[in-house]
Parts: structure tokens; sequence; C-alpha cells
């Protein structure tokens, strides 16, 4: 439970609801604005810890229309001082009919409490599929776990588990924190991507041939999604440390820890090869990649 004065009547504001208000508050006048708010909601980092929020406070039907008509008449005077109060009488005429046609099922209901709890529910969707095993054999879930700093961010990574419908193993990616930027050598942001393959001088088909390994008969993995584009180039290829990528995940069968860290992970090329092999089975155009931070 994390809460918020005054709301709910609760007397003190969590750290956590803190943190969260002061990621919004870009110009620290600590006050939300409505720009500020909207535009969290396309920032992934944020975004993520939203969707994964339960909230509980006063459903906005239970309004009287004294409570609506005076929240109006202060937006106005903040955001509109120099309305006339024919324009606003006119706008609460319009708004008042719009309340009495919407809100008299409310009385009707008669709920014992005006308090709810609220979630979102697609992130609800997605975390039971994963509490109940009730998973997409097409998807790719990664699940990203622990972070090392080395103190230098070339070397750092993140570590994290997947799977793909029966076989599973470790993801390693750059150090955070996430972004949708390029050249910034950071992870990629969590959510749902699409694939399509990939080839280039530094990525051909080829390339692990010289170390025993079958020719790719169409290259590497790409990710891509409306915020991370396909020119980015973030690739399934092999690897086993932060250092090995720029953005790119790197699967792989065992993790290795020192002082209960993990620093490292192993058996990469083989289990890339598995993942290609189901890729290439079931058509790349079928398979997506649901990335989701659990760092501890």
């Amino acid at each position: 439970m994390y809460p918020i004065k005054s709301v709910n009547n609760y007397e003190g504001t969590s750290e956590f609801i803190k943190k969260i208000i002061a990621l919004i508050d870009k110009n620290k006048d600590r006050k939300i604005q409505n720009e500020e708010l909207q535009a969290s909601y396309n920032k992934p980092e944020l975004s993520h810890i939203f969707s994964r929020m339960v909230c509980k406070h006063k459903s906005e039907w239970s309004y009287k229309w004294a409570k609506i008509k005076s929240d109006y008449e202060k937006f106005i005077k903040y955001h509109y001082p120099k309305a006339k109060q024919e324009y606003v009488d006119e706008r609460l005429d319009e708004i008042q009919a719009e309340y009495e046609a919407l809100y008299d099922f409310w009385d009707k209901l008669n709920f014992k409490t005006d308090t709810f709890w609220y979630f979102e529910p697609l992130a609800w969707v997605e975390q039971m599929k994963r509490v109940f095993s009730v998973l997409d054999k097409n998807t790719i879930y990664i699940t990203r776990k622990w972070e090392k700093w080395t103190g230098k961010n070339e070397s750092s990574a993140t570590f994290g588990t997947f799977k793909f419908g029966d076989l599973e193993g470790y993801i390693c990616e750059p150090y955070g924190p996430e972004t949708t930027e390029r050249n910034k050598d950071k992870r990629i942001p969590v959510g749902t991507y699409s694939l399509m393959w990939h080839t280039s001088k530094k990525f051909p088909k080829n390339k692990y041939v010289k170390k025993g390994y079958s020719k790719l008969e169409y290259g590497f993995p790409k990710l891509y999604n409306e915020k991370v584009s396909v020119d980015r180039s973030i690739l399934i290829h092999s690897g086993t440390t932060g250092a090995d990528s720029e953005g790119c995940l790197l699967p792989g069968g065992k993790i290795h820890k020192k002082n209960d860290e993990v620093i490292s992970i192993s058996g990469s090329i083989s289990k890339f090869y598995e993942i290609i092999s189901i890729i290439e089975e079931k058509g790349i155009e079928n398979i997506k990649i649901e990335i989701k931070d659990e760092i501890r």
C-alpha cells in the first residue's frame, strides 16, 4: 500500500509515490499539470510502472453536480482567467445536461461505497498468463531480474530469463536505464516487439560457421515496435556479457555468479541456434517478444 496525503483520509505520502511524482513533475513546481501527465504516458519507463499499479480512489461516477460545477469553475479560473462569465455559464449548462443524461445510473446501483480498486486490464491479463503459465507459444517472454555495474557503462549488463514455448534460458542485455534512443548502449524499453530477419557485414549468415555451426538460412532476428525503430538494429545474437551488446539481446543456457552477483552467461551460440530453429519453424512474422522488468 502506497498512501497519498489527503486521499482516502491518509495523513502522509509514501516515498514510492513521491518518487513517481518527481519523475512526472518536470518543471519541479510540485504540481502535476495535464501536459506533464500526458507526456509521462509516452515514456516507456513510466508507463510500465503505471500499468503495474493497482490504485484505490473515489469513482469519478460518484461525484454530485455541485462538486463537478465547483471543479470546473476552478479549472476555468486557473487555465482561462480572462474567460467571460457568459462563456462559463454556457459551458456549465452543457456539462450539466451531460451529467443529468449520464450520471443518473449511479444512485440506482446503490453501491455501499464510492471508493474502488482500479488496475490496467491489459497488464493484468498478461501478468495472469505468467502466473498461471497460460503463455503464447509464439511469444518469447523475457523477464529482467538482475543488473551488474562494473564501473563502466560499456561492460555493465542487465540479466534475465526467457521462455519460448518449452525452451528456457537466460538473456544478457546492456545496462539501464532503458531508452528508445539509438547509440546510447542502453537496453530497450519493456514492451512487446515484432521480429524481422537481418543481415549485414557485421552479422552475415555465416557468422558462426568458423565456430562449427551451420550457416544461417535467413539471418538474425531483429526487434522493432512503434517506439523502437527498425533502423536501430536491435538483434538477437550470441554473447556473454554487456560488452558484447550495444542494445541487442544475448541468449544463454547458464548464468555465472561472483560474490552472489550475476556477472555473465554461457552456452550462448547453442541457445541462439535453438531459438532460431523455433522461429524458422513457426515463421518469424508470427513471433513476438514481450519484455518485462522485475529487477531487484
